[in-house]
This record gives C-alpha cells, structure tokens and sequence, in this order.
C-alpha cells in the first residue's frame, strides 16, 4: 500500500499453481487429484487473506501510534478518518496520511502559508504560565517557539524587538514591568 497506493491481495489462485510440471516417466494426476490440490491452494490463499483482514487492527494501532500527537489532530478533523477508524483500515488511514502529509505538506504552497501562520497564532498566543519559571519559560521560548517560527520560514525580529516579545509574554502578575498600566 506504501509503495502503490492499492490494497495488497493475494493474487487469484492460477491452475499453474496447483498443477505440477509433467516430466518424463511422471503420470500426469488425474481430476480429482487437481481438485483436491486446488481446494487446498486455494483455503491456503483464503487463510492468507483472512489473516491480513484479522491483522488489519493490529496495523491500524501500529500506524496510528507512530503518527504524532500534532498529526493526529490534523487527520481526526479529515473527513476519511471517521471511516478508517471505524473499520480500523490502515490501508484508509495511509490514504488520509498521504494527502495531508506527504502530498500537501512535501512542498504543497498552500500547506507552507498554512503552517507560517499557524505557528505565528501559537506563538502571539504563548505566554508564560503562572507557574513556569523564568528559565524555563526562556528556554521554552527561545529553543522551542522561536526555532520553530524561523523553521517556518518567520524571519526573528533585531534583538531590541525580541527583547520587547520577551518581556511582554511574560506572565504580567509577576514580572508587570508596565508596558499597558
């Protein structure tokens, strides 16, 4: 499914596959003999396919739990989600991870505006916690908010101005400094 996009099925069972060669001084197997081979080639094929069906939640799970929280949250709002969850598919869900990830997101203009500007809104609304440290607040800044604007492609301001973003996301209760007093 990676690789072509189309469900994997184990091929329809061929005569070639039940029928042996016939070689010299070997007797070619009479109807029944072909008949039988075919029955259990083809409850061998069955049984095979049967098991894909049975694995497909396992797949599903595995799948799904390798995908981050963040794009987990973009594909459950998809409209192909609700129906391979509902089925567990992971043949369903790799076609809502491919359009949303691989196609869109691998270069697609749209998808890099869309994701400039979500990581703007996040970032004007980062603010420190009530009970986030000054460090650690800076270091969420700086390490995660920040680098993650300027891998968008948001150039950072002079160092005056993100001086001033600093400060001004800082929780006002405690480091009020009076910028709107």
């Amino acid at each position: 499914m990676l690789k072509t996009n189309v469900r994997y099925t184990y091929p329809a069972v061929q005569r070639r596959d039940y029928t042996p060669p016939v070689g010299p001084g070997l007797a070619p197997l009479r109807l029944t003999q072909l008949r039988k081979l075919m029955l259990t080639v083809k409850e061998d094929r069955n049984g095979r396919e049967q098991k894909l069906v049975d694995n497909m939640p396992k797949f599903y799970a595995t799948f799904w739990d390798s995908i981050s929280v963040e794009s987990q949250e973009i594909i459950r709002v998809l409209p192909g989600f609700e129906a391979a969850d509902m089925v567990q598919d992971p043949n369903l869900l790799f076609v809502v991870i491919r359009e949303t990830h691989l196609l869109e997101m691998a270069g697609g203009p749209e998808m890099v505006v869309y994701e400039r500007i979500k990581r703007q809104v996040e970032f004007m609304l980062f603010t420190q916690g009530k009970n986030d440290s000054l460090g650690a607040f800076k270091i969420e800044y700086m390490d995660r908010r920040r680098a993650t604007l300027t891998a968008a492609g948001v150039v950072a301001p002079a160092a005056d101005e993100e001086a001033l973003w600093f400060l001004m996301k800082l929780d006002q209760s405690r480091h009020a400094w009076g910028y709107d007093q």
